[in-house]
């Protein structure tokens, strides 16, 4: 068919024809790779997704099961001691309830006098029992509030009779349920109560499943329309974006047909066999990844489902990009191939010159115009046009390099950057395993000292080694109060709860209060010490005097421990500025000691770090008091820094903003006052009477022998029941009461509240309401316990190990 042709048309139907068949393979080649390369990063994608949500799932839902596991210890250890106190027991779960925030409700449930075979004497008790007495009481609190009601039909419920019969932990699949009002969908962890081998009940902690349903609804991280899903073993619906399909079969939230069908049930049993599993269907790519709670649970499911346009987009576009390509150039082709067909009669010898000059890279050779519009003159001009593209192209290939040799040089910048992280990462690790070190030292060598003093104070006969002893315990058990003091205000500041407790204070009073202390210090190294305050700051301001004093005892003692005997520490504080919000204070702490190089000062002011690891082991010291300084001073609204050359001492300096007198000073308030607790002469409360309710029989040896001087009647009782008991027969016998926070039977806070009751309900001899002063005393010390028992009605609060000042303060400003 071609032989009629001419020979310039059969070049160019011959050469279109190899064109044509070329772009279409490479159409094909790079959209079956596209196509492969976008699955594969869309079941990455999809796998990440899923791994990641099942680690928070994990997290949320994890909480809950060990709560029921200790739970299920718990009541196991009490039948197995015969202990079967139900409001014990109820106590148990309610005050475990309070203090879960993602556990809504708990139930435990006993088969028929299984607990104490005494169901019958609490029949019909509601709303904790129903008419049988049978111990099922189920706590929750969904309402708001704490409230409790017994179970009905427990023994056909399959989170009963399932681990009845297995002995096992069991999960249950989610179900709705209607507490206090409130239609809401739940799922239980449960655990068998196991007594001499045979089951008597079960416990579970419910949880409400709207955080996961929380989490699936919210915007897709990748904002690439993925769909997540949870399903428990069975199948069954968790959470979905869908809320209509919560509870239901995977099955049932598919489509009808074949397909769909096929695929949930694949689905479906790669969930029951606890098994990854992925899908690519028409409209999405599925990964389910397998959540395991515990070795005799079965697995949980989540999925995530990208969209299937979403995964070919990449693949189409590209596609879409080759053919308009192919088709541009196509078609310039198929041009230049009609152009060359028609330019054969220019000069072959000057073409083929040409030709190979450009042909062995000479891009600068000159291609010769042709003025002439034959063959040959076209096929000349044609060929300058495409030596100045191939010009334009090697340009833009130049750039291309430049550009890849400038993000070439940003990854190894990355590298870089990543390199002094692990660097950073691994310099901490190593500060605080040296920390560990240290701690360990600072808390056993103060503990090797009490025990070794109490042995030499019981051995011994002599009363001045006793002494002796006795001094060495009282300094080794305040080192050890103080590191724990550290350690546990370091925890609160990690933690983000250290807080500030602004009240108003006597400036120089709290500064005399520093002196009392450092003092003690100062003697024993026989130290010069100097201060220099500022007249012009006001007695009486506003803020936290008690961190306040933290941090000037601190910079003080570490200026004492730092500097040689008979050496210099002095103390300056300045008024910077004062205007009507308050007043800047300017704090200066001085030594002539070892000094501080510059290349320890970087991580001077980082917890678990020391200047360096001699000065731990030659000075002692935990590494964290000027951690904790600087996050003080810092929320006190101001900034510590350093001054200071090895060898010739160090000047620390740190500012804070102190608030104007809000209150007026109670001028007979003088508990708080230096030294006013110890104006108490002895006999100085005779004829008064005490109570003192305290579990603790050694602490109350301690309270008594404290009190014995001042000639205070003290009655002790182990708990609060007894102290409300001893209150109502005798509501005027005690002028004050001291109550601890945590006793059997009652704790101090109800026991307060009671007492309260009484007094509000009675009056004294003159028609009167009587208070007597209630006063916590107790370990409890952080802000919350404080706030908790004022809030129970007690008027102050001292806490434990007791000061002896802080006591004597109290009964001056009470009786």
């Amino acid at each position: 068919m071609f032989s009629g042709l001419r020979l310039k048309s059969k070049i160019f139907f011959l050469v279109t024809a190899v064109v044509i068949i070329a772009l279409v393979a490479n159409i094909v080649i790079v959209t079956s790779k596209s196509i492969d390369s976008a699955k594969t990063n869309a079941y990455n994608l999809a796998d990440e997704t899923a791994d990641k949500y099942k680690q928070e799932i994990m997290a949320e839902l994890q909480g809950a099961r060990v709560t029921s596991e200790t739970l299920k210890a718990v009541f196991e250890s009490l039948k197995a001691h015969d202990i079967t106190d139900r409001a014990v027991m109820n106590d148990i779960l309610k005050q475990a309830l309070s203090q879960k925030e993602y556990i809504t409700a708990f139930c435990i449930a006993y088969d028929p006098n299984a607990l104490d075979g005494k169901d019958s004497e609490f029949a019909g008790l509601e709303p904790v029992y129903d008419e049988t007495g049978r111990y099922a009481p189920y706590w929750n609190k969904l309402g708001g509030n704490l409230a409790v009601e017994p179970l009905a039909d427990i023994d056909i419920a399959d989170w009963y009779y399932v681990p009845k019969e297995t002995h096992a932990e069991y999960i249950t699949d989610p179900y709705p349920f209607t507490v206090q009002g409130q239609d809401v969908m739940l799922a239980s962890f449960v655990f068998p109560i196991i007594s001499d081998g045979e089951f008597i009940g079960i416990i579970a902690s419910d949880i409400v499943l709207d955080k996961l349903q929380e989490m699936v609804t919210q915007p897709n991280v990748h904002s690439n329309g993925a769909v997540t899903a949870i399903y428990t073993n069975s199948g069954a619906v968790v959470a979905h974006p869908n809320r209509d399909f919560l509870g239901k079969r995977l099955a049932d939230t598919v489509g009808a047909d074949e397909a769909d069908q096929a695929f949930a049930a694949a689905a479906a049993e790669a969930i029951a066999a606890g098994e990854s599993y992925s899908y690519s269907g028409n409209d999405y790519y599925t990964v389910f990844m397998p959540i395991k709670f515990s070795e005799s649970t079965s697995a949980w499911s989540v999925a995530v489902s990208i969209p299937m346009d979403e995964v070919l987009k990449s693949a189409n576009e590209i596609r879409n990009y080759t053919l308009i390509v192919s088709v541009v150039s196509l078609i310039a082709i198929a041009a230049l191939l009609y152009l060359i067909a028609y330019s054969i009669s220019r000069p072959i010898l000057a073409l083929t010159n040409t030709a190979k000059a450009l042909g062995e890279g000479n891009l600068a050779v000159e291609v010769p115009f042709a003025k002439n519009k034959d063959e040959i003159g076209v096929l000349a001009n044609t060929f300058r046009l495409m030596a100045e593209q191939i010009k334009e192209l090697i340009t833009r290939l130049q750039n291309y390099a430049r550009e890849l040799e400038e993000k070439n040089e940003n990854l190894r910048q990355l590298n870089s950057e990543l390199l002094v992280a692990k660097e950073e990462a691994e310099a901490s690790s190593r500060a605080k395993s040296e920390f560990l070190s240290n701690m360990s030292h600072e808390m056993r060598t103060p503990m090797n000292a009490i025990i070794g003093m109490s042995a030499i104070g019981m051995s011994s006969e002599e009363t001045q080694r006793k002494d002796y002893a006795f001094r060495k315990i009282d300094n080794a058990s305040r080192h050890l109060l103080g590191v724990i003091n550290d350690v546990l205000d370091i925890s609160k500041i990690e933690a983000g709860k250290l807080e500030l407790s602004t009240v108003d204070f006597n400036f120089y009073d709290a500064l005399a209060q520093v002196d009392n202390v450092i003092h003690l210090k100062l003697d024993e190294k026989r130290q010069i010490y100097e201060t220099a305050i500022d007249k012009r700051i006001p007695a009486i301001v506003h803020g936290d005097d008690q961190h306040l004093r933290q941090v000037l005892v601190n910079l003080l003692s570490n200026a004492v421990k730092f500097t040689d005997e008979g050496g210099k520490v002095g103390l300056e504080a300045t008024l910077q500025t004062a205007d009507d919000a308050g007043y800047t204070l300017r704090f200066a702490i001085s030594d002539n000691g070892i000094g501080i190089s510059n290349e320890q000062r970087d991580s001077l002011f980082q917890a678990f770090r020391q200047a360096d690891n001699s000065t731990s082991r030659r000075f002692g010291g935990t590494g964290l008091g000027l951690a904790i300084s600087k996050n003080i001073i810092e929320m006190m609204g101001g900034k510590i820094w350093l001054e200071s050359e090895p060898g010739k001492g160090s000047t620390f300096f740190f500012t804070v903003t102190l608030g104007r007198q809000q209150a007026p000073v109670d001028a007979d308030d003088k508990s708080e006052g230096a030294g006013g607790a110890h104006d108490v002469s002895p006999g100085g409360f005779s004829g008064r009477r005490a109570l003192l309710a305290e579990d603790n029989a050694t602490n109350c040896e301690i309270v008594m022998a404290l009190l014995e001087p001042m000639e205070l009647a003290l009655d002790c009782v182990t708990n609060g029941d007894e102290a409300v008991r001893l209150f109502s027969e005798q509501p005027g016998r005690y002028d004050i009461i001291f109550m601890d926070m945590q006793m059997p039977v009652m704790d101090g806070l109800e026991a307060t509240r009671r007492i309260r009751a009484i007094e509000a309900d009675g009056t004294d001899a003159g028609g009167s309401k009587t208070h007597v002063p209630i006063i916590a005393m107790t370990a409890n010390v952080f802000k919350n316990d404080i706030e908790r028992c004022l809030e129970a009605g007690m008027d102050d609060h001292v806490g434990k190990p007791l000061d002896f000042t802080r006591v004597m303060g109290i009964l001056r400003k009470y009786l």
